[in-house]
Formats: structure tokens, C-alpha cells, sequence
């Protein structure tokens, strides 16, 4: 029930980060859609009142050459009533061009009044109306303007212009020269004409583009968005696996980007996570094999002892098999406690300066009697020199004793043990090496893993509690060197190791 639980709070918190991301991405999608939409509205707008604007300067242009033409063909001005009929066909022509460019085109006297333009000429009678128009009557540029005009030749604005219109207009104007400036034309169009169409057409291109863009961006922020938070899921499910204490799940790595590395990186963990568990369990079913064993030989020797099974005679030689076990019990919590602090960190190294030629053989007198015992020929004493190195004298001597015992127990009768030490290039290399007696590969491997004992199947150590070579491993890596085991398998084992020669200089380096 519980495990259902999680499953769907792990499925709805999903939900929500894909929701958001899909959201978020969309959200950015349309937003940027919409901009780019308002700012080509921006370009198309300007381009196309400034098309709109050339369009009817060009207008104004070709009319003033159209009323320049005919004015010399009849060699004749604009406000001479002797010319009615070049002044009609000027109206006719003005009629012509402003239907053409769907605008209001007339030509202006020099004082800035309206002479001539469509409305003038009837359409049915062909005569000029007497009344004037009603349109154009009513407009009069300004000096101002006038000015400009004469001093640019061509002139085009937007706006009302000092109210001669109402409305904001496209307006263009060009002079008519006839022996100088005879006036000028004038081409208008209200800016709301052909806009509500561009509009209409622009908001029609506006959407349909919003919803492509909105169905695109869907699309891609979907997949986006998916491929995104899959990993992350997988994580969730992968760490809740790992809270249940199973570390057999690993993510899929695809890609070179930041989502791989993170995959990456938790494979890592997780296998770091495991083997992490692994040796707890380890350690723990390895802990409780060597306690038991000792508390056994001890509950069960004491009991004989109590109960009358184990006759009077023979009581002190089980008391003296008791105190071995009590002894060896010592040393395994001893050992344990060390190696907690040493992984915690807890122990220092306390570097002096000291000769380690020396050492070894102070090392070696102490196995003096067990060496005695299995004839054991040592061998390379007479080369050695003194080899002076800073260390923490008391670690390395453990080291060598650790290795020491190691060689002496598993060095058969009549064989030899060889011991090698030299100094440099600032590094100090000691090995031992046993013959008689060697270890697999697989054994070299494992030989320094901690509770691994050499040989069980012979039982050669039966008092080991498979922590020394484990201590002595990381007592050198705390002294920033290496340890090797090397062997042929069958006549010889040889335990190397190496450290620097002044790895811990301090105040104490003479």
C-alpha cells in the first residue's frame, strides 16, 4: 500500500515538472513568436506607408510633366480663360491619374490655392462648373510650405499639415515649371485608405502564424521537455530503489551534454553506493564470523570446565587455549578500532627522521625465535646500508611487522625469506619477499581487502583476523606511497612498498 503511495506521489510530482517545462518552453515560444510578429508589423507598416508615399509622389511627378507638356504645346498658363480647352483635358487628366492611384490629385496656383482637380469639370455636361468645388475650395497651403516646396522641388509628408486636412493624409507635392514655376501638384491620400485592409490581412497572416508557431512549439517543447525530465525520472525511480537498499539500477548514458554528465556522475555514486554497501555487509557478517568463532572456543571451554566434562588434569591446558582466544579477540578489536581511525581520520602522522635499514632489522629480531625454529635462511642483510627516510617511525614498523609475520608464517621449513631496501630518486622501496609458498592472481588482488585471509583452505594463520595487510595498505597510502604484492603462483610472494623519502619534511628535517 505504502509502495503504491510513493509510486504516485513520484508519478504526480513528475507530472508537475513536465507541465511546468512544457509551460515554460511554449510560454517562451509564443512569446517570442509575438514579438517577432509586432516587430515585422513595425517594418511591413513603415515600408509600406513609404511605399505609398513614393507611389503618389510619383503621381504628382508624372502630372506635373503631363500638365508641363501640354501647357507648351498650347504655349499657354493655367488661369488664362482663353484656354478652356487645355484646362479641360488637364481636369480629364487629373480624373485619370487620381482613380489610377486611388487618390486625390489637383494642382495649386502659387498662392496655395486649388486651380484645377477632377471635381471642376462636369461629368455630364464636360463644362467647368461655375460654382467651383466644394472639396478643394476650402484647402489653402501655407507659405511655409509654399517655400519648401520651391526650395526642394519635391516635398511628401504624413499628417493633417497645419490643418489643410482634418484627417492625417499621405500627401506629395512637385512644382510645374512653364516658364518658371507656374504652380505645383498636389497628391493626397487619407492614411486610413488600404490601411484597414493591410490590417485585416496583417491580423489574418498574425494568427495563422500564432497557431503554427503555437502547434510547432508544442511539438518541439513536448519532445524538449520529455527528453529533459526521462533522466530526471529515472533518477527518482533509480534513488528510490536505493533507499530500499537495492543498488543494481544505473541510467542509460546518451549524448555529450550536462544531462549525460549528471548521468554519469549519479552511475558513479550508485556504484560507489554499492560498493559501499557491499563491504558494510561484509564487514558486518566478517565481524560477527570473528567474534563468534573466539566467543564460541571460549563459552564452550569454560562451560566443560564448570559443568565437570573437561577432567581437573586438563583444565590448564583449555584455560591456556581460552587466553589465546581472549588474546586474539583482543587483537581484533584492537585492530578494528584502529582501522576506524585511520578511515576517519582520526590518527596523525607523527614524522622523525630515522635510519630504516635499522628498523627492518629490529623487526626481523623479533620473529628471532619463530625463524630459529623453521630454519629460515634470511637473505640480503649484508647489503644493506643505512637509508635514512621521515616517517611516522612507529606506522612503519607495524608495516614491517605486519609483512614480517606475514612471510614468516607462510615460509615453509628450510626456505628462505629475502629483504631488499634501497634509496631513490627521493623515494624509499623496501620489499620481502617469502619462498615456498605462492598466491593466484586473484589472491594478490584481494590480499589486501580488509577480514581476506591467505590460504584459508589450508588455514596456515588460523589466529589472523584478516586486517593487517588491509592497515598496512593504508598506512603507507597515508604516507603518500604504493604497496604491491607480487607472485609466481607457486615458489615466492613479495610484498613491496614504497614512500617518499621526505614526504613529511616539517620542523624535525635536519
Amino acid at each position: 500500500m505504502f509502495r503504491n503511495i510513493s509510486d504516485s506521489v513520484l508519478i504526480s510530482r513528475k507530472g508537475k515538472l513536465f507541465r511546468r517545462y512544457f509551460l515554460i518552453i511554449s510560454l517562451i515560444a509564443l512569446i517570442c513568436v509575438t514579438v517577432v510578429v509586432l516587430v515585422l508589423f513595425g517594418i511591413t507598416s513603415s515600408y509600406w506607408m513609404d511605399a505609398r508615399e513614393n507611389s503618389l509622389q510619383e503621381a504628382a511627378i508624372s502630372m506635373a510633366h503631363t500638365a508641363e507638356d501640354l501647357a507648351a504645346s498650347e504655349g499657354e498658363d493655367f488661369n488664362l480663360p482663353a484656354v478652356e480647352n487645355m484646362r479641360a483635358q488637364l481636369c480629364t487628366a487629373l480624373s485619370a491619374a487620381s482613380k489610377q492611384a486611388n487618390s486625390d490629385i489637383y494642382i495649386c496656383n502659387m498662392d496655395g490655392t486649388v486651380l484645377l482637380c477632377q471635381h471642376i469639370l462636369s461629368d455630364t455636361s464636360g463644362d467647368f462648373d461655375d460654382n467651383g468645388c466644394e472639396i478643394h475650395d476650402k484647402i489653402q497651403f501655407p507659405n511655409d510650405f509654399i517655400e519648401t516646396l520651391v526650395a526642394q522641388k519635391t516635398f511628401s509628408m504624413r499628417g493633417t499639415y497645419k490643418k489643410v486636412y482634418e484627417e492625417p493624409t499621405f500627401l506629395a507635392a512637385t512644382v510645374i515649371y512653364i516658364d518658371g514655376i507656374a504652380g505645383f501638384v498636389v497628391a493626397a491620400q487619407p492614411m486610413n485608405t488600404g490601411m484597414q485592409d493591410y490590417l485585416r490581412a496583417f491580423i489574418k497572416i498574425f494568427f495563422i502564424a500564432i497557431l503554427v508557431a503555437l502547434l510547432t512549439s508544442s511539438l518541439v517543447s513536448y519532445i524538449f521537455t520529455f527528453n529533459i525530465t526521462r533522466p530526471l525520472t529515472e533518477m527518482a525511480h533509480a534513488m528510490k530503489q536505493y533507499s530500499e537498499g537495492e543498488f543494481s539500477r544505473r541510467l542509460e548514458v546518451k549524448g555529450n551534454d550536462e544531462i549525460t554528465t549528471l548521468a554519469e556522475t549519479f552511475n558513479k555514486m550508485a556504484d560507489s553506493l554499492a560498493m559501499t554497501e557491499n563491504s558494510r555487509r561484509s564487514f558486518i557478517a566478517n565481524v560477527s564470523h570473528e567474534l563468534k568463532t573466539p566467543m564460541t572456543s571460549i563459552s564452550g571451554f569454560v562451560d566443560g570446565i564448570l559443568d565437570g566434562t573437561i577432567p581437573p588434569e586438563k583444565e590448564k591446558y583449555y584455560l591456556k587455549i581460552v587466553s589465546d582466544e581472549t588474546k586474539r579477540l583482543s587483537r581484533l578489536i584492537v585492530s578494528m578500532l584502529n582501522m576506524s581511525k585511520m578511515e576517519a581520520g582520526e590518527i596523525q602522522i607523527k614524522p622523525s627522521k630515522f635510519n630504516i635499514s635499522d628498523l627492518i632489522f629490529n623487526v626481523l629480531i623479533q620473529f628471532e625465535k619463530t625463524i630459529n625454529d623453521k630454519d629460515i635462511e634470511i637473505e640480503g642483510l649484508d647489503k644493506f646500508n643505512a637509508i635514512p627516510v621521515r616517517a611516522d617511525i612507529d606506522m612503519i614498523n607495524q608495516v614491517l611487522y605486519n609483512i614480517i609475520d606475514n612471510a614468516v608464517k607462510f615460509t615453509p621449513q628450510g626456505e628462505k625469506i629475502s629483504v631488499f631496501a634501497e634509496s631513490k630518486n627521493g623515494e624509499v622501496t623496501v620489499s620481502i619477499r617469502n619462498h615456498g609458498v605462492g598466491l593466484s592472481e586473484s589472491e594478490c588482488k584481494m590480499v589486501f581487502d580488509r577480514f581476506y585471509k591467505i590460504d584459508k583452505s589450508r588455514s596456515f594463520d588460523i589466529n589472523s583476523v584478516g586486517l593487517g595487510l588491509y592497515i598496512t595498505k593504508t598506512i603507507i597510502e597515508m604516507h603518500k606511497g604504493t604497496i604491491v604484492c607480487r607472485s609466481d603462483g607457486a615458489t615466492y610472494t613479495e610484498f613491496s612498498f614504497t614512500i617518499p623519502e621526505k614526504a613529511y619534511l616539517g620542523d624535525l628535517y635536519g
